[in-house]
């Protein structure tokens, strides 16, 4: 058996709140699907904001000069690099590349967002079974809970995934968009018997 097919059939087998892995399978499932929507979008957007193809583009003759790199005596790759790290700072590199991370996670957040509104759940959920409820009633939640589960992404993020850790401690492995949100997430068949959450 397969581990994408053991994980997808691990929470049908127990009467638990979906495992862990089933969880982290979704993930990545997510993050495959927003990879094939955005990636054309982050290029776009990174030409934009760095003025070319990639960051390089922030330092003047860049890619005249790195072919000679391996020519060059130690003095002149020093001044080479020294020269490059001052062009990348007079052209605003950290605050460039800060707005451009900011803005593709924020493009990331928003598709999903967009699927949860939607579809009441993410691609990778719908696939194994899984979706976003109430904590309480395990209904639908509203739209108001699915934005604010959102924008705890973002404190997610800022804590270095801290929030995420919660879903090795919490019982109905709840993460701490989860918690602000007050939502839950459970296999369908939880939800069609109840007696099982």
């Amino acid at each position: 058996m397969s581990f994408a097919s053991y994980v997808m059939n691990y929470h049908k087998k127990l009467n638990v709140m979906p495992a862990l892995s089933s969880r982290l399978l979704a993930v990545m499932i997510d993050c495959f699907v927003a990879l094939i929507i955005l990636s054309p979008l982050y290029s776009v957007l990174s030409t934009i904001i760095f003025g070319g193809d990639n960051i390089m583009a922030l330092i003047p003759n860049y890619d005249a000069i790195k072919d000679n790199v391996s020519t060059m005596t130690e003095l002149e790759k020093e001044q080479f690099f020294k020269r490059s790290l001052d062009d990348f700072y007079k052209n605003d590199g950290v605050s460039k590349i800060l707005f451009n991370q900011l803005l593709q996670i924020s493009l990331l957040i928003l598709l999903t967002l967009s699927s949860w509104l939607y579809f009441k759940t993410s691609p990778g959920k719908y696939i194994l079974g899984l979706k976003i409820v109430d904590k309480k009633t395990h209904n639908t939640p509203s739209n108001k809970q699915l934005i604010i589960r959102a924008l705890s992404i973002y404190l997610n993020l800022f804590t270095f995934g801290f929030g995420y850790l919660m879903l090795l401690f919490d019982k109905q492995k709840r993460a701490c968009h989860d918690r602000t949100a007050g939502t839950v997430v459970m296999s369908i068949k939880q939800l069609k018997n109840p007696t099982l959450a």
